[in-house]
């Protein structure tokens, strides 16, 4: 059986070109080489501090309790009302498998997460990135976001370095699904991590 993936929500980040990085965050990367922010995780690739606004308190009518817009032009919408910039952002979608937006509807409720099919999406101009590792809690990556220790660190890098792409993200979901089980053991706070797809849209 082949099990899609679909939209876990949308949400728009930072030129990844222009993120200043974090030296505090140095551990953060499997390969150390492969710094590029890309990721599902928001404290990663980072969101300005007004769209990170928008999702404190109360969580408004456009987002889902992962912090994330139910549509990317409801997102942009909002950001209109409110008279905030985003010219320049990049529009991000997170995908996961189906079956783990059945676990998080029952989780959270209905009416949170639109089932968007990424065959959908890639259809409408979005870009396929590449696989990150996170948990569907808070979406911390496990990839990008909990960082490494020796020797440990080494250790993972040789099993898995080869199988990263130029923006540090999984190439070969079957390979992702393999790091998010390792991670979930190692880091049992934020276990499990799930495989999601990361998709952009260039800016206009």
């Amino acid at each position: 059986m082949n099990i899609k993936r679909a939209s876990l929500g949308f949400d728009l980040r930072v030129n990844p070109d222009l993120q200043v990085e974090n030296l505090l965050q140095k551990n953060q990367h499997l390969v150390p080489e492969l710094r590029n922010p890309i990721s599902a995780d928001a404290m990663v690739w980072r969101e300005t501090e007004e769209i990170e606004s928008l999702t404190e308190g109360i969580l408004p009518d456009f987002a889902n309790p992962l912090h994330l817009a139910k549509d990317i032009d409801l997102l942009v919408d909002a950001c209109v009302k409110r008279g905030i910039s985003t010219a320049g952002l990049w529009p991000v979608c997170i995908t996961t498998f189906e079956p783990n937006i059945i676990a998080l509807t029952a989780r959270f409720g209905p009416g949170y997460f639109n089932h968007e099919s990424e065959e959908e999406l890639l259809s409408r101009g979005w870009h396929f990135m590449g696989f990150d590792v996170a948990d569907l809690g808070g979406l911390v990556s496990g990839l990008k976001g909990c960082g490494y220790v020796e020797p440990t660190w080494s250790q993972l890098r040789d099993y898995f370095g080869s199988d990263l792409n130029e923006v540090g993200l999984f190439s070969d979901c079957s390979m992702a699904s393999r790091f998010a089980e390792v991670r979930g053991l190692q880091i049992q706070a934020h276990a499990p991590f799930a495989v999601v797809g990361v998709l952009i849209q260039h800016p206009k």
